[in-house]
């Protein structure tokens, strides 16, 4: 017997490798590696141009990074990869419902102010101090992403504003707030007072265990939560098209609330990590906001907004957090690790961009049919046509405006000319001055009208033929991409290449219609089987209703019957003994007497015997309804029985067609095969 659920597993990987799901997903992946590759270029031009090697930066980097000298550098960098991975999930929460949480940086801050005032006022045992720091700071995370989207919903503020003078507030009120309680300020370092040490994540010396635990637990919590839930389904709706959404049904401000308290959770959750793991104070000297909540933003931008491509853009920023410091070792700027991050984030906007501009597409073409020797003669004939008509282009319109330059300059001559004869005319002839201005002004329009209609005859022949020109180049462009995009798919069509992908396609519907037919024949299964053991439970409740009935009723007449006949025999011997008493009374007759007693005695007995009898025949009446219900228990085991074999039969009928489809799949394949391969197997 095959193996339904491997064999099902493997058919339905293969066609979800190919869809155009994954197909999507690899382009925002490989847009994503573009964006590392070239801020990582960028940044190699910087370290070279302040006289370094870039490769030894790069080295010096990862070495330092997952050293243990002079510390477990690579327990912080995991810290780091932790905190940006949870703070990259919150941005992704936020983003899939269309919403922009900037204020990751003030819920962290409102968290950071509780956590650090539990650990310097309370010091508790280490799990019940890490769980009341999670538990409150989310809960202050939660209240400050509220606000935010409270004002958007219900008033229409936008996010942004809101959440960046928010980020102010907040900060400016904790700082307020710690200066007033002396017991939570150091006023001689300008920070925060130092926490107890139960308030810490350290596992046998290790501060990357627990974090790391969290942060898996959440990158699995939120890929499940927005893949395969309704909540997340909703979310993704209200942000891909609020109209559609509530068009559809879906609450569009109750959406968007649950999606920002759920960023703002998470926000709560990295936070707690932060300022327990890494940085458990807060200084005041200076006004700065944490970086951390607008990290989080370019890291699940280049994470392209996915829960598991936030690991990796939170690895990259978590290195370059961690390492990035050896630059101070070669002399190199502080901010060189910035750098390489505005690149990588730019780079990955334009990414997408990039990849789907026309030249880029037809050098990824031309390089796909450039292997050939005579298609690439037919591409570089129509190439150099095209460049033909272009440099053609230029030299009408070299010529053309030269021809253009030449009449102008012929008619500012002419006029230049009667302008100086009638200069010398009116010097001779003042007296005909009126005359020859006339005379001038005629000669001039004259001038200008055949200056003119020679300049419109050359623009429009200029233009007749520059346009056929430009329509010859841009017929030879099309047939060109044409040529090309045939050639394209020829090559993915025909010969060996085409042969295999035809062939992989062809393979794809076999498995697509086999795991349709699986699929079909499994609910006809279940459906089947399904029917029989409702049935099954509606014969068996018949019956048991039957039994019921039998047990309650039949059962209660022979306790009423039972009851009655026993309170009518004492109700007679009570009238009997009373008789027998009054009697005994009445007489003193000692002979008398005793035979009354005897008497009395002897209806006692009676009475006895006769209950007896009355619980014997009870009894038996009783076994006899048991005998009765006996054959509805049969009745029941036999369904059950029959419903056992009846699943048994479906479930052999139903592995029989499995197996039908898996060899038809087969042979079809190897037919396939066979087809492709001229007979050779």
């Amino acid at each position: 017997m095959f193996k339904q659920k491997t064999w099902f597993l493997k058919r339905r990987s293969r066609l979800y490798l190919g869809s155009k799901e994954m197909n999507s997903s690899l382009t925002k992946f490989k847009g994503s590696i573009f964006a590392i590759i070239f801020g990582l270029i960028i940044a190699c031009f910087v370290i070279i141009s302040s006289g370094q090697n870039a490769f030894t930066y790069f080295q010096l980097l990862l070495t330092y990074a997952f050293t243990s000298w002079p510390a477990n550098n690579w327990d912080n960098t995991l810290v780091w990869w932790a905190i940006y991975i949870v703070a990259g999930l919150a941005l992704v929460i936020s983003f899939r419902s269309g919403m922009f949480n900037i204020g990751v940086a003030g819920q962290m801050l409102a968290t950071g102010a509780v956590v650090i005032a539990i650990g310097i006022r309370y010091d508790l045992s280490q799990p019940l101090a890490i769980i009341s720091a999670l538990f409150a700071g989310v809960l202050a995370a939660i209240l400050v992403a509220l606000v935010t989207v409270l004002l958007k919903v219900f008033f229409n503020v936008h996010e942004v504003v809101t959440s960046i003078l928010l980020n102010w507030t907040i900060w400016y009120l904790v700082k307020w707030l710690f200066k007033i309680n002396k017991d939570l300020y150091d006023a001689d370092h300008g920070t925060s007072a130092t926490i107890h040490d139960s308030m810490s994540m350290s596992i046998n010396g290790y501060n990357c265990i627990l974090p790391l635990l969290i942060s898996i637990i959440l990158i699995i919590t939120v890929w499940f939560l927005l893949k395969k839930t309704t909540l997340g389904y909703k979310i993704r709706t209200v942000g891909l098209n609020p109209f559609a959404a509530v068009y559809s049904g879906i609450n569009h401000k109750h959406y968007c609330i649950t999606s920002f308290v759920i960023s703002g959770a998470l926000a709560g959750v990295m936070a707690v990590i932060y300022y327990i793991a890494k940085n458990p104070s807060i200084s005041f000297l200076t006004d700065d906001l944490p970086t951390i909540g607008f990290d989080s933003i370019a890291v699940a931008l280049v994470g392209q907004i996915n829960s598991i491509g936030v690991v990796g853009s939170a690895f990259l920023w978590g290195l370059i957090k961690s390492g990035g410091s050896i630059g101070s070792v070669l002399t190199l700027p502080t901010a060189t690790g910035d750098i390489i991050f505005g690149v990588i984030i730019y780079s990955a906007a334009c990414a997408v961009l990039l990849s789907r501009l026309q030249p880029i597409k037809f050098l990824i073409r031309y390089l796909n049919i450039a292997f050939d020797g005579e298609k690439r003669k037919v591409t570089n004939s129509f190439i150099a046509k095209m460049y033909y008509h272009f440099i053609e282009n230029f030299k009408i319109k070299r010529q053309y405006n030269k021809l253009k330059s030449d009449l102008i300059k012929e008619k500012n001559n002419k006029i230049n000319h009667l302008k100086i004869e009638y200069n010398k005319s009116l010097s001779d002839y003042e007296s005909k001055v009126k005359n020859l201005k006339q005379n001038l002004s005629q000669e001039i329009n004259k001038v200008n009208s055949d200056i003119n209609l020679q300049l419109q005859a050359v623009i429009n022949n200029k233009n007749d033929k520059v346009g056929v020109n430009w329509a010859q180049f841009f017929q030879e462009n099309k047939v060109l991409n044409h040529y090309i995009y045939k050639q394209y798919n020829a090559i993915w069509k025909k010969g060996k290449i085409g042969n295999w992908n035809n062939f992989q396609q062809e393979i794809k519907t076999i498995y697509g219609e086999s795991l349709n037919m699986y699929i079909n024949e499994k609910m006809k299964y279940e459906n089947n089987v399904y029917n029989y053991k409702q049935d099954l439970i509606r014969e068996i409740a018949l019956l048991k209703k039957q039994k019921a009935i039998l047990d309650k009723s039949r059962v209660k007449d022979l306790k009423l019957n039972r009851s009655q006949e026993i309170n009518k025999l004492k109700q007679e011997l009570s009238e009997q003994l009373k008789s027998l008493k009054n009697q005994l009374v009445k007489t003193n007759d000692k002979k008398l007497k005793k035979q009354l007693i005897l008497a009395k005695h002897q209806l006692q007995t009676n009475y006895k015997n006769n209950v007896k009898e009355l619980i014997k025949n009870y009894k038996i009446d009783k076994q006899q309804l048991k005998s009765q219900i006996i054959p509805i228990n049969s009745n029941i085991n036999i369904l059950t029985k029959q419903f056992t074999k009846k699943a048994e039969i479906e479930k052999t009928t139903f592995i029989n067609k499995f197996t039908d489809i898996f060899k038809n799949e087969q042979q079809t394949i190897m037919k396939i095969k066979t087809e492709r391969t001229g007979g050779k197997s």
